[in-house]
Order: structure tokens, then sequence, then C-alpha cells
């Protein structure tokens, strides 16, 4: 496979895999920022790989921060729910 294919298909994962982070998050949070936090998790992993990073060394950051950041989100939808102040 040559270099502009594979480029490609590692853009087309790492879109794929931006959309699965986000929908780590709460429903409402996904349909209030979820374009633009895949557009920038999508970015980020692009310029870790363009700065010689490696597909797991650029994804494995967006991973983790998802998993520091997700539940904060879920948290404080589920304390706005039980307070009447929005739905799930």
């Amino acid at each position: 496979m040559d270099l502009s294919r594979r480029s490609a298909a590692g853009a087309k994962a790492d879109r794929r895999i931006a959309w699965w982070l986000v929908w780590v998050y709460p429903p409402r949070f996904r349909r209030d920022v979820g374009l633009g936090l895949v557009d920038a998790i999508e970015d980020r992993m692009r310029a870790r790989r363009e700065a010689g990073a490696s597909a797991l060394g650029a994804r494995v950051p967006a991973i983790l921060d998802t998993m520091r950041n997700a539940p904060a989100e879920w948290v404080n939808t589920l304390m706005q729910v039980r307070n009447g102040l929005q739905t799930v």
C-alpha cells in the first residue's frame, strides 16, 4: 500500500475512533458539542501523527483524555437530572 493510501486509511480510522470516543459522553453533551469535539480529537491525532507519532501513539492520548473527562460529564449530567434541571 502506498503512503497516500495509508495516510487516507489512517485519517479515516482516526475519524471513526474520534466518533467512538465522543459516544462515551452523555447524549445531551454529544448533541451540544459532539461534532466539534470529534473535529478537535481528530485534529489532535493528526497533529501527533504529523509530529512523528505512531497510530497508537496518536490515539492513546485521546483515549486517556476521554477516560478522564467523560465520567465527569456523566456525573454533571446525573446531578442535573437529579435536581430536575435536565433529562438524560
